[in-house]
């Protein structure tokens, strides 16, 4: 297998793998008003199972997502999800991560916003309501000004939605600072305000895995690697981009085994 070369100055760096990367959001959320921000109550854990959900990517989760469950499940205490904890569960963090990530907001940020989510609706994307007309991973609103039900459940909607919500609550990066829990509860406004500081915990054990690495400059590279592949004493460059190919640039010398790749053979030009 030929792998075709890259073109021009490459200054690439270990990025995150491409079945973690999510898409941007199509548009950013309505603004809430902060006098109108209620949401439903937590949807009750026996209830779970019972209720209609979409996914929260296109695809389902993922084998990554899998294994980030399986890994962080044996460390996860909170009451709510903790170790019913699952690959879909991860999915719909994963797109929260990647949303707050993407708007430019610290790793804090993501942390709120899932353990809001973790309390709401263990991470579950509702596509049916049962405590009034609540939806989505945040149980918002559609009747008090969240949303429609269609951008409510969806979870980069419903992200947005929420992380507005917090930067009008907390203005000059002031959710930087004090109780997760509280943050929580002062965007979501909760008949049970003590529910999600139980929940801060795991919310951190999972961000922590989900929060990728700086991306490289090469915006279609999802995994580089730097190396003398061909043996001639000089760096070369191989990536493996968001579409499966290899690609590289060899400095100098023919053809050679790549390491680490089963295509294994690199042209050099």
């Amino acid at each position: 297998m030929r792998i075709k070369p890259l073109r021009g100055p490459v200054f690439l760096i270990l990025a995150a793998a491409a079945s973690l990367a999510v898409a941007a959001p199509a548009r950013a959320a309505t603004p809430i008003d902060p006098a109108d921000t209620l949401t439903g109550s937590p949807v009750p854990a026996e209830m779970s199972a019972m209720i209609a959900t979409a996914p929260c990517v296109p695809r389902g989760p993922t084998s990554a997502d899998d294994a980030i469950a399986d890994k962080v499940r044996p460390d996860m205490n909170g009451e709510r999800l903790g170790h019913a904890v699952n690959a879909y569960n991860i999915s719909c963090a994963r797109v929260i991560t990647a949303t707050a990530r993407g708007r430019g907001l610290a790793k804090r940020a993501t942390v709120i916003a899932v353990t809001t989510a973790i309390t709401e609706s263990t991470l579950h994307n509702y596509t049916e309501a049962v405590d009034h007309d609540s939806l989505g991973l945040f149980q918002q609103r559609p009747s008090t000004g969240w949303g429609s039900p269609d951008e409510l459940t969806d979870p980069v909607y419903a992200t947005n939605a929420f992380l507005n919500a917090m930067l009008r609550r907390f203005p000059d990066n002031r959710w930087m600072s004090g109780d997760i829990g509280a943050i929580c509860q002062a965007v979501q406004n909760s008949a049970d305000p003590s529910a999600y500081g139980h929940e801060v915990h795991d919310a951190g054990i999972i961000v922590d895995e989900l929060w990728e690495p700086a991306r490289p400059d090469n915006p279609q590279a999802s995994v580089a690697r730097l190396g003398d592949f061909t043996g001639d004493g000089r760096g070369d460059i191989v990536g493996q981009f968001a579409d499966g190919e290899l690609r590289a640039q060899i400095q100098s010398g023919d053809t050679a085994c790549l390491q680490g790749y089963n295509t294994s053979r690199v042209s050099a030009r």
